[in-house]
Parts: C-alpha cells; structure tokens; sequence
C-alpha cells in the first residue's frame, strides 16, 4: 500500500509542496521572522530547563524569576522538546528554527492524513497547499512559539472526536490539553468549545462522554503544574494567575474601546477581509450540502463554535490576529470543498463547473503565493542576531565581564545565563529582576543593552548610564554600552 502511494500523483504534489516549505523557510530561515520578545523568552526557558532542570527564565546567574506561568507564555510541549533538540545538536537560533520548520512539516502531514480521511485525497491538498502559501502559517510557525505544536494537538483531538468509528474522547482530552499547555491564550478556548459542542452534538450518555474527556486531561495538567507552577500549593500562586488571566492586557485596558476598534478593523484590514469571505463561503457550503455527511458536519460545528470564540477574544484584545489562527487554518480545510460548491451553484454544466473551480482555486493560490514573495517583508531582521553576536563577541574577551539586558529576551535568549542579568516585563505582568543599573557602582554590568524607545527601564537612571557608559554601538533598534 506504502509502495503504491508513492507512485500516486498525491504523493509527488505533497511531497513539491513540503520541499517548497523547507526551501522557503531555509532561504531566511534565522531573520525571517526575526527573533522577537516572546520567542526569545521561550529559547531561554528551554535552555534553561536543559543547564538547569528549570522552564524558567533566568534573571541573574544562578537565580530565576520564580514565575514560570507568567513569563513562560507558551507551555511545555514547545520548550521540553526544544531542549533535547538542544541537547543533541547544540545551543542556537539555528537548532530552534529548524525545530519549529519541523513542526510545519509535521503538521502538514498531519493535515493531509486526516482531511483525506473525510474529504478525500484531492481536497487534502488543497488545503495542504493553502496552508503552505499562507503568510502567518511562517509568521507564527517559524518562531518558536506554541501556535503551531498547538495546532497539531488540536487537529489530532477534533480527529478522535469526529472520527467515523468509536470517538476517542480521553484521547481528545489529553490532545486538546497538550494543545492549550502548548499556547494557552489561544486554545484554552477548546474547552468551552468542545463543552457546547457536545451539549449540540452527542447529548446521548454526555455525563460519561465528559468523564472520559476529563481523564485525558488529568495526567498533562499535572504535568503542567509540577513545570509551571513552582508553589501549586501556594495560594498566592493561584490569585497570581488568575489575576493574569482575567487582565491579560492589564487593568487600565479598555476592552470597549478596543471591541469597536477591531469591529472596524473587520472590514479594512486586508486578512480580516479575506477571512470573512472564507467564512461566509464556508457558511454557504454548510447549509447547501455540509450537513450531509455526519463527519463533516460535527468537524464544521465544532469549528464554527471555536471560531465564535476566537473572534470574541480577538475583539477585546489589543488586536492581534493571533488569537484567530487556529481559526484561520481550520477555514482553510473547509475552503476547497466551500469553494467547489458556490462554484458549483453559480455555474450550470459540468465542464463549467470544474472550470470555475479550478480558477478560483488558482487565483486564491496566486494572491497567497504574491502576498508571501512580495509584500511580507515587515517581519525580516537581522539585527537580533547582529546584536547578540557583538555582545557574545565582546564578553568573550574577558571571563568576568557581564551584560545587564533591559527588557529585550530577544537578545538574552542567547547570551550565556552565566554572563548576563535582565530585567523584563510581561505584557502588564509584575516586574521580574533587578535593574542592571541599579547595581552599586563597583558591580555595574561591564555592557549595557537596551531596546530604542524602551525607556521604562532607563528612567530614573539616566545619570548612571551618562555618567558610567558610553555608547558602543548602536545597531538598529538596539543600544549597547560599555562602562566607561
């Protein structure tokens, strides 16, 4: 059976379409996207918990910020397996982009299996290809952030949930579990989804089908705690979190006025737009004939209830589309069978009909595949890596020398945790670490790096940095001093 599928045209189409993912992550693969703030703070808790036994982040040698819940936004499935890449092949942003390309990979393939299985091998690679053309699919895929390995336990649990044969709802819950470990602000909301999607669909002994659920889910929690949570017993731990969670973008955000300002956003930004005539065509497809396979149907209700979801926490956040990702591949497993039957419904003959299909399947492929070469050029930099380069290079040169790094995990994240302290600030989270220039002045940091336009961490300490550092070099977005 192995044998005869790689002889198949399916195999040769998939197989283009990984190559194309590996040659177009490789081609940029360490500064595009650039090393930012969260991808940073995952690189040094996966680090850490490989020197350390710890998924933390560390703030001075030897000590850590204590609050992994808090600054280790993205969970474990992530971090853990990024540390044994590490083990293996080494320390680098190199070892983590090739990591997280293979989680791409790995998805794909994830996602031809199972959308094959309910929409048949065509339609599989559609949706493959449409996913690989997408621009975000590289934007929060590449980094290593937990959006992606979500994603795959996400896929994996809706297949156990909906599969033809006896559903597998432990196997969902510990799926979904690992995926909300994975990224909780995004797929925490497949609890709530999958809740109403049973109170809709599978009514039938729902108090058993839930207990099932809830033992898949016991043995990752636990694990999440003992990693994440350093005082689970700690009450002051919990109010912590729940603090956190309930204010993800702190007290003073104003949830209306960012609610009408992402309605807006709807109707003028450019991939909201495009997401919203999925949906719609999506919705035509379901009503028109999506109901008639019982799999397809509960696949399609669980997405639209997940969907609501997502774009409720996206219209009170500060709007970032993100939080729809999830969303925005899943509308892409349905695209092809939507797009087949507008088609089908606006043209008469069959011969037209295929003609329509194919077309429109080309130019949605060819607005992906132009907006990905030509106009996806915000997130290219190289001046993280340049940066850490030339401190590395610097420290180098003496065995006490030391850098203090103000709120920029992007830079620390490869800088040896022996060599530096930082202070940083999670989104509206409490403040962890010590300011570097709060240091006496026989302990102050032989190097200085700050952020431009960061100046949070400078105010109040403009005279120690005048009087103590000059400027070594400015590199973009990046200050470095040295002690004068």
């Amino acid at each position: 059976m192995i044998l005869n599928f790689l002889k198949t045209r399916h195999f040769i189409f998939l197989t283009a379409i990984l190559i194309f993912v590996a040659a177009f992550s490789f081609s940029h693969l360490t500064t595009r996207p650039s090393l930012w703030y969260d991808e940073g703070l995952n690189i040094e808790i996966a680090h850490n918990f490989l020197l350390y036994g710890k998924l933390d982040v560390s703030t001075a040698p030897g000590v850590f910020s204590g609050a992994p819940y808090i600054v280790g936004t993205n969970g474990y499935p992530l971090t853990m397996p990024l540390a044994g890449v590490f083990s293996v092949f080494g320390f680098g942003l190199k070892q983590t982009r090739i990591y997280t390309l293979f989680w791409l990979l790995v998805v794909l393939l994830s996602v031809y299996y199972i959308m094959k299985s309910i929409f048949g091998a065509d339609k599989a690679l559609i949706t493959v290809a449409f996913i690989a053309t997408f621009t975000s699919f590289y934007g929060n895929g590449l980094t290593a952030t937990g959006e992606i390995p979500g994603f795959f336990f996400l896929i994996w649990g809706l297949f156990f949930l909906i599969k033809p044969e006896r559903p597998n709802y432990l196997l969902t819950g510990l799926l979904f579990t690992l995926a909300a470990a994975a990224k909780p602000s995004i797929y925490l909301l497949l609890f709530p989804a999958f809740l109403i999607f049973m109170l809709l669909e599978e009514r039938k002994k729902i108090f058993r089908k839930i207990f099932k659920f809830i033992l898949g889910t016991i043995l990752p929690v636990l694990l999440w705690i003992i990693l994440a949570f350093p005082n689970p017993l700690s009450p002051n731990t919990w109010k912590n979190v729940i603090l956190f969670y309930r204010y993800p973008f702190g007290q003073e955000f104003s949830i209306s006025a960012h609610i009408l300002k992402n309605i807006g956003l709807i109707f003028t930004h450019l991939t909201l737009m495009y997401f919203l005539l999925l949906a719609f065509i999506i919705i035509f497809w379901f009503f028109a004939n999506g109901r008639a396979n019982i799999i397809k149907r509960k696949f399609c209700i669980f997405f639209f209830i997940y969907a609501v979801f997502a774009f409720l926490y996206f219209l009170k956040s500060p709007g970032w589309l993100r939080y729809i990702f999830a969303f925005e591949l899943l509308a892409f497993i349905f695209a092809p069978s939507a797009l087949e039957t507008v088609t089908k419904e606006i043209f008469k003959g069959e011969k037209f009909q295929n003609l329509a299909f194919k077309f429109a399947l080309t130019i949605f492929l060819i607005a992906q595949l132009g907006y990905l070469f030509f106009f996806w050029t915000a997130l290219y930099s190289p001046y993280p890596e340049i940066t850490t380069s030339f401190i590395n290079e610097n420290l180098a040169k003496n065995d006490t020398y030391k850098v203090g790094i103000l709120n920029s995990p992007a830079i620390a994240s490869l800088i040896n945790p022996l060599k530096k302290f930082q202070i940083i600030k999670v989104g509206e989270s409490p403040v962890f670490g010590e300011n570097p220039l709060s240091f006496p002045e026989k302990s102050l940091p032989r190097f200085i790096v700050t952020f431009a336009g960061d100046n949070a961490f400078i105010k109040g300490y403009e005279n120690v940095l005048e009087n103590n550092y000059f400027l070594l070099r400015k590199i973009e977005c990046f200050s470095v001093y040295e002690l004068k």
